[in-house]
């Protein structure tokens, strides 16, 4: 096991506790939840760093660092979702959007036997959720509900434009060759 497969590791332990701290009576519960949402996503670029630059990228860190980055971000939409109505929706095609990316990744390890490395528009899309639920997590409440709905909007928006993206990809990485 490398490091950055480690770290990826360090991020799957790190998705029960962001639900046990959000929902825990601890003062600033919230402010300290997004702490281990922010900890999670800095090993994840750590690792992609580490993984690159050492030349430590394999095919089992290429399957687990997207699975850990998914898993907290559905608890993360959970989380918030649960206590902003307002953005019920928008977890829906979080959600729908992970599942279909999850069959589109295993039917292309099937067919292809590997999983590509993500997309620039995909990381981008990422960071913008990244961004948009942390700017929840840390103002919630203050936020007036249209600022959080336009939010969210937007970063539902780009994911939803970076699933078509990897669609086009996945059809283009799984079509039969012609010779």
């Amino acid at each position: 096991m490398n490091l950055p497969n480690s770290l990826s590791l360090v991020r799957f332990a790190l998705v029960p506790v962001f639900p046990l701290v959000y929902f825990s009576a601890l003062p600033n519960a919230h402010l300290w939840a997004a702490g281990v949402y922010a900890l999670a996503s800095a090993t994840d670029v750590l690792d992609g760093i580490l993984a690159r630059q050492l030349h430590m990228i394999t095919r089992l860190g290429r399957v687990i660092d997207p699975m850990a980055d998914k898993l907290m971000a559905a608890v993360v939409v959970f989380c918030i979702a649960y206590d902003n109505p307002i953005v019920w929706w928008a977890a829906g095609v979080f959600f729908l959007k992970e599942i279909l990316m999850g069959i589109g990744a295993i039917l292309q390890y099937k067919k292809i036997n590997d999983v590509p490395s993500s997309e620039k528009f995909g990381k981008f899309s990422a960071v913008l959720f990244f961004v948009v639920c942390l700017i929840i997590l840390v103002f919630g409440a203050a936020l007036p509900p249209v600022t959080q709905l336009v939010l969210v909007s937007a970063a539902t928006a780009c994911s939803v434009l970076a699933l078509l993206l990897y669609l086009r990809r996945f059809i283009a990485l799984t079509r039969p060759k012609n010779h």
